[in-house]
């Protein structure tokens, strides 16, 4: 009997220890996006809660794929507005710097058409980018545009894709990069522009240029922002390769599915399904064919298990309080 219950401790025990090593390997991140603080430096009505959300899931870090602000080509701003945008934007951010949650940023096309945006943009992310590399321990980076690093043997890509151009001191950068470390689990890459559009008209070129990239970097799942949609789908070139564009987490104002998407993934009940995962979720179809997707705040958590990802998708629904943007509820219906 004394034995049996010896035996029992040390299996505990044992039991007890691998359950820690799976909790310290463990990685969680909150992606978000598209924030567009107002130029007048007035936060978006909805964010509050979404980053509220965020904060009481203590994630690991907090990404950022762009669009934080609301500049545009031909606006008059001064370096000083410009700036009360920050102000606003690290207000909106309080309870996550409160917490210590680290956050990282993506520049967005929104945060940078102008010589004011520019520097507004890249003092605000140096800061940022500082304080939370001090968090994770990380060696500081010079650079606030592009740059990497890597979390319990997780390898993180900032990309600098504003626009559909990577340019040339960045492609330098990439092919300093070397292979995929042997221990490493994942690579996750992050920047402002999909590489395929699901709202628009898709840059063959680009596409073509990046989804190679992505490859030859191994990066698993590329995540943007931009569209102001949610979207989940595997390259079609290199199927390995996942891209997800997240969509606004103030939901300001948001685009509809194209129209041939539409087609191919939704059903008469105006209930549609991710690609990617299979799960299904509601639009409300336009008279020209493309749908505006029900839900229009989205947050994305990613947990991280080893070789194991799994993502859960965020929004506000009706009642203004945070729920699952897929409904388990919906049947896909095509009479």
């Amino acid at each position: 009997m004394a034995s049996r219950l010896i035996t029992h401790f040390y299996i505990l025990i044992i039991f007890n220890l691998f359950i820690q090593k799976s909790l310290a390997n463990e990685l969680n991140f909150v992606v978000l996006s598209d924030i567009h603080i107002y130029t007048s430096g007035k936060i978006p009505a909805q964010a509050p809660k979404a980053i509220l959300h965020i904060a009481s899931m203590r994630p690991d870090l907090v990404l950022i794929t762009g669009d934080h602000t609301n500049g545009n080509r031909n606006d008059t701003y001064n370096l000083n507005k410009v700036r009360s945008w920050y102000n606003s934007l690290n207000e909106l951010l309080k309870p996550l710097i409160e917490n210590n949650i680290p956050i990282i940023p993506v520049v967005g096309n929104h945060d940078f058409y102008r010589d004011v945006h520019q520097k507004a943009y890249t003092d605000w992310a140096s800061k940022v980018i500082h304080r939370s590399f001090k968090q994770l321990n990380l060696k500081h980076t010079t650079n606030p545009l592009y740059f990497n690093f890597n979390i319990k043997n997780n390898d993180f890509f900032i990309f600098n894709l504003w626009t559909q151009r990577f340019g040339t001191k960045q492609l330098d950068w990439l092919k300093s990069i070397g292979p995929k470390a042997s221990e490493t689990h994942h690579r996750f890459g992050f920047g402002h522009v999909p590489l395929k559009s699901s709202m628009g008209k898709t840059s063959s070129y680009f596409y073509n240029q990046g989804s190679k990239i992505f490859n030859d970097l191994e990066i698993d799942i590329y995540f943007c922002g931009h569209e102001h949609l949610h979207w989940d789908e595997a390259n079609s070139t290199f199927p390995n390769l996942r891209q997800i564009i997240i969509g606004t987490v103030s939901g300001t104002y948001n685009f509809p599915l194209r129209r041939d998407l539409v087609t191919e993934h939704c059903f008469n009940n105006n209930t549609c399904k991710m690609p990617y995962t299979g799960d299904l979720f509601n639009i409300e179809k336009n008279s020209n064919g493309s749908g505006a997707q029900v839900n229009k705040q989205n947050w994305m958590l990613v947990n991280v298990n080893g070789a194991e990802v799994k993502t859960t998708s965020y929004t506000l629904g009706i009642d203004g309080e945070v729920t699952n943007f897929f409904n388990k509820n919906l049947k896909a219906l095509n009479d």
